[in-house]
């Protein structure tokens, strides 16, 4: 028996099942990047981004984006690719995997 969290799998479900509470816990949780240079790309080209931001710490995954599109005020967002249009459902088995297909555009919504 194993047990899969996004991109990870265990045999040890009872390790497993510690780490996802601590996954869990951690949902939602930003971290700031401070504006300055950094290197860009397989070329490592130098850039720089002019003021602080934030960016959430884990990806968004599947399940919470659906959570997120049940809410009335956001039906207008689009279902991903790979989800049930008529259900707007995720594909089965992958409500912990990082949600795809979510434009550029569309996450500035």
């Amino acid at each position: 028996m194993y047990l899969q969290i996004g991109e990870f799998s265990f045999q040890d479900v009872t390790a497993a099942r510690s780490i996802e509470w601590k996954v869990l816990a951690s949902i939602g949780k930003m971290v700031r990047i401070p504006k300055g240079e950094f290197l860009y790309g397989d070329t490592k080209e130098k850039m720089n981004i002019d003021h602080d931001y934030e960016i959430g710490a884990y990806p968004v995954t599947n399940g919470e984006y659906e959570e997120f599109l049940d809410d009335k005020e956001n039906e207008k967002y689009p279902i991903p690719e790979d989800w049930n249009k008529d259900k707007r459902t995720f594909p089965e088995g992958k409500e912990h995997h990082p949600v795809v297909y979510v434009s550029f555009e569309d996450a500035l919504k």
